[in-house]
């Protein structure tokens, strides 16, 4: 059970890391998402049996969408989740046949580079996200902390 709620942990973590990274933008913490989902989801599973590994991708992935998609019910923020559910898990079911099948590697990092690019350049037409990130933001905090 403890092996269960730290793996549900990760997923969940990583989206608060990216969450407080771009200070809740989700352009870029779309892309961070995916590219620290992959990552750590990776680490974990790389010397894992295909039912172990399988389970594991399954309590990392599942506990962070399942949240993402009830709190967008209530918030009315579907369209800012779909990315986030379609893509995460894509990039879910890849790295799971590249963990289980280490022979196809190369199709891997294609299939990953397209999922990214996809999802980076569709994020704004899926969600209907258009605003432009702040950057003055960082700039503030970063004068703010200076200046003490």
């Amino acid at each position: 059970m403890k092996q269960i709620i730290k793996k549900s942990l990760i997923g969940i973590g990583l989206y608060l890391l990216a969450g407080i990274l771009f200070s809740g933008y989700h352009h870029y913490m779309f892309i961070t998402f995916l590219l620290l989902n992959i990552f750590v989801s990776y680490f974990v599973v790389r010397n894992k049996e295909k039912k172990e590994a399988r389970h594991n991708l399954i309590w990392i992935n599942a506990p962070i969408l399942s949240l993402l998609l009830i709190t967008s019910f209530f918030t009315d923020g579907i369209r800012v989740v779909i990315p986030y559910l379609i893509f995460s898990i894509l990039g879910t079911i890849s790295l799971y046949y590249y963990v289980t099948s280490p022979s196809k590697k190369v199709a891997f990092f294609v299939v990953g580079l397209v999922l990214i690019t996809v999802g980076v350049f569709s994020f704004e037409s899926i969600s209907g996200v258009s605003d432009t990130f702040d950057g003055s933001y960082y700039f503030d905090l970063y004068k703010k902390i200076v200046n003490k």
